[in-house]
């Protein structure tokens, strides 16, 4: 994830902006979930099929938040991380 993905951007419009804003969300949950989508949809609030259709139309790849954590943390540390790395360190 890029800290630039939620810098405001003038040349993007609001929709593209809080698009970026979604994908961040929705890849935090899935990594947090490691790519389960069922967990991570539960977590969000939502049925497993919206997140899908959220995620297709992002063009997210669920089957690549299934990351290999760092030695010594747990998949919910990790989810922080990436918030954290997302947000410019304000997670």
């Amino acid at each position: 994830m890029s800290v630039d993905l939620l810098i405001y951007n003038p040349s993007q419009s609001f929709e593209q902006m809080m698009a970026d804003c979604r994908r961040v969300i929705l890849r935090a949950a899935l990594v947090d979930a490691r790519g389960n989508q069922c967990k991570a949809a539960e977590r969000l609030g939502m049925h497993r099929n919206t997140l899908a259709r959220h995620c297709e139309a992002l063009g997210i790849n669920a089957a690549t938040c299934k990351p290999k954590p760092p030695r010594g943390y747990r998949p919910s540390e990790l989810a922080r991380l990436v918030l954290r790395n997302a947000s410019g360190g304000a997670a």
